[in-house]
């Protein structure tokens, strides 16, 4: 009679070599003992280390899988060193480009610098005081046409610190130190200058690109240095203010543009350590209480082109201007 083959025993005689499909997944066959005996898988055996491995290269390397892929049981960190050198500087509080054939007005009722180094940021802050020297006015009209002019300036004592490295223990974005070195202000009053209408450059500026980085006369201010300050125009990043077309703008009735958010521009400190000189940089930020008005106020009298690169790119903020007649 024929029909189907039986199925293959799952047992092996005893003495009996076992099959190929017997030593898969790690079996043995004992003789004298015609039932199989599983041992250990070998590949179980790997498991363990490498769980091991993958969980402290998560800990303390990261994982591009976690949120920012910092590692959870530690991040670096920026500290506050040691001292390294105090300078003193004569510091602009508030500046402004004027346009081309065009004025503006500038308010201001405080005015922070900060320095900041991964993690670590100093902040001075200038408040307004009508009784203080160099801070009697508030606000002024400048005189225009292409001039960038300040409205006073601080003897601002720094003391610059060391910034170091340090690591921190729990999850957090790693924010390394970028800059060796942080500074700290403190003004002093009685060499405190109030200049309004000081001419950093100007009038009669078509573009802002050339504006020096330093105020040329900082050594009649009794002998201190300039701090620097970066008010040029580098590029367009916003939308030009273009009144080619608009014939009805005269100095009477002017296109305006106020910027009532807070300015802020890049803001150097030069010192020396050892013959060797140094240079961080940090922000200047200024801004108005709202009864002030407006931080700043652009007014365009004219017909023409200004390109406009902001400190907010796309947005209010300080502008530098790059002039361009009508077409």
């Amino acid at each position: 009679m024929t029909g189907t083959s039986a199925p293959a025993s799952p047992f092996v005689a005893d003495g009996a070599q076992p099959n190929e499909d017997d030593k898969e997944g790690g079996s043995t066959v004992r003789p004298g003992n015609s039932q199989k005996v599983r041992s250990r898988p070998r590949r179980a055996l790997l498991i363990g280390p490498v769980v091991i491995i993958l969980v402290l290269l998560v800990l303390f390397i990261g994982s591009p899988l976690l949120p920012f892929g910092f590692p959870i049981g530690y991040h670096r960190t920026c500290s506050l060193g040691g001292p390294a050198v105090s300078v003193s500087t004569f510091t602009p509080v508030a500046a402004v480009d004027t346009p081309y054939l065009g004025d503006a007005s500038l308010n201001w009722t405080w005015n922070s610098l900060l320095f900041t180094s991964g993690s670590l940021t100093e902040a001075s802050t200038v408040q307004w005081n009508p009784g203080h020297l160099g801070q009697r006015l508030g606000s002024y009209w400048t005189a225009g046409n292409g001039s960038v002019q300040v409205l006073a300036f601080e003897n601002i004592s720094w003391q610059v610190y060391l910034a170091s490295n340090s690591t921190a223990w729990g999850g957090g974005p790693g924010e390394p130190c970028t800059s060796p070195f942080v500074a700290r202000g403190s003004i002093l009053p009685s060499l405190s200058i109030e200049d309004a209408g000081t001419k950093w450059q100007g009038p009669g500026n078509l573009t802002d690109q050339a504006v020096p980085y330093t105020y040329p006369s900082a050594p009649s201010f009794g002998g201190g240095q300039s701090a620097l300050i970066d008010l040029r125009f580098h590029t367009a990043n916003s939308p030009d203010i273009n009144t080619c077309n608009d014939a009805g703008i005269s100095r009477s009735s002017p296109y305006m543009v106020p910027v009532s958010v807070s300015a802020e521009v890049p803001f150097g400190l030069p010192f020396t350590i050892g013959g060797t000189p140094h240079v961080i940089w940090g922000t200047m930020e200024w801004g108005s209480t709202a009864s002030w008005g407006p931080t700043l106020t652009y007014m365009f009298a004219t017909q023409g082109v200004w390109q406009v690169d902001s400190s907010i790119p796309g947005g209010p903020g300080f502008y530098a201007f790059n002039y361009h007649s009508c077409p």
